[in-house]
């Protein structure tokens, strides 16, 4: 996400917090890159583990 303008910056703890918050309930993250300079930008997937 790059906000709403190019102008605005942001501190860039999206991932991490995501991370922690996904992995302290047991989950997973990684990112998915496309071939080098195709242009399009990164996927990043998670799972959770549903409750037993």
């Amino acid at each position: 996400y790059r906000g709403l303008s190019s102008s605005e910056r942001g501190a860039g703890l999206g991932l991490s917090i995501a991370k922690r918050i996904i992995e302290a309930h047991g989950g997973k993250i990684w990112a998915v890159s496309p071939s080098p300079g195709s242009g399009a930008g990164s996927d990043f997937i998670f799972t959770l583990p549903k409750n037993s």
